[in-house]
C-alpha cells in the first residue's frame, strides 16, 4: 500500500490501535499525529479523547480470554497486521526498547512480520516455517498478539545477567588443555558371602577376608 493513500478500513485502523494498546503507557500524541497523516478520513484521527477511549477498548479486548478483532479470515487478518506494523513503526523507539529485553515477544513479532511480509528479511531461523503454520489461522494471530500484550506488562528479562552467567560457564579450550586429566574411577564387583574369596585362598569369602579390615 502507498503510505500516502488514505485508509480508514476497520481492520487496518484496529491494527494500528493495537500497536499502541500493547504498550503499557503509549504516548497518544504520537498515535494521533500518525493517524492524521496516514489514515485521512477516519473519525478516530480527529479527536484525541476518542482516540484514548479506542486504545483503552482495544486493550480491554486483549484482556479477554477470547478477543474479538475486526477480521474473521486471513485477508482481513493481513490488513490488520498491516496496521499493526504501521503502528509499531510509529512507536519505533518504545517498541524497540520493550522487545530488547523480551525474547518471547521479539519472536512473536518476528512471526507476525514474516506472515505479513513473507518476502521480507528474516533474521531469526525457523520463523518463516512457523509463520506458515499460522497462515490459515486467524486465531493463531490473535494468540500471538495476546502473548505480546501480556509479556510487555511483565518485568523485563535480565538478559545481561544471563549473558554474564553464560560467559562464566562458557567452555574455554585453553583452560581445558591445562587442566589435569580426570581421575579414573575403578568399579569393584560386589563379592557375595558364599563366593570364593578374591584373595585366592580357595575358601569362601565369609570364612576368609569378610571381617578383615
Amino acid at each position: 500500500m502507498n503510505p500516502a493513500q488514505p485508509r480508514s478500513d476497520k481492520a487496518f485502523v484496529e491494527g494500528i490501535l493495537c500497536a499502541a494498546a500493547c504498550l503499557p503507557q503509549p504516548d497518544l500524541g504520537i498515535l494521533h499525529r500518525g493517524l492524521g497523516e496516514r489514515v485521512a478520513g477516519s473519525p478516530i484521527a480527529l479527536d484525541l479523547p476518542d482516540l484514548a477511549q479506542a486504545v483503552a477498548a482495544c486493550a480491554g479486548n486483549l484482556e479477554q480470554p477470547t478477543p474479538s478483532f475486526a477480521f474473521d479470515d486471513m485477508d482481513g487478518a493481513l490488513e490488520w497486521l498491516e496496521g499493526l506494523f504501521l503502528g509499531i513503526g510509529l512507536y519505533g523507539e518504545e517498541w524497540e526498547s520493550a522487545l530488547e529485553s523480551r525474547p518471547g515477544s521479539l519472536m512473536a513479532v518476528a512471526l507476525l512480520g514474516s506472515l505479513s511480509n513473507p518476502e521480507g528479511p528474516n533474521p531469526l531461523p525457523g520463523v518463516a516455517a512457523a509463520a506458515r503454520d499460522l497462515a490459515d489461522s486467524p486465531a493463531g494471530i490473535v494468540q500471538l498478539v495476546q502473548t505480546i500484550y501480556f509479556d510487555l506488562r511483565q518485568p523485563p528479562s535480565d538478559l545481561d545477567a544471563w549473558a554474564e552467567a553464560d560467559d562464566e560457564d562458557a567452555f574455554d579450550p585453553e583452560q581445558a588443555a591445562l587442566a589435569p586429566p580426570p581421575t579414573p574411577v575403578h568399579r569393584v564387583a560386589k563379592v557375595g558371602r558364599n563366593d570364593p574369596c578374591p584373595c585366592g585362598s580357595g575358601r569362601k569369602y565369609k570364612k576368609c577376608c569378610l571381617n578383615k579390615p
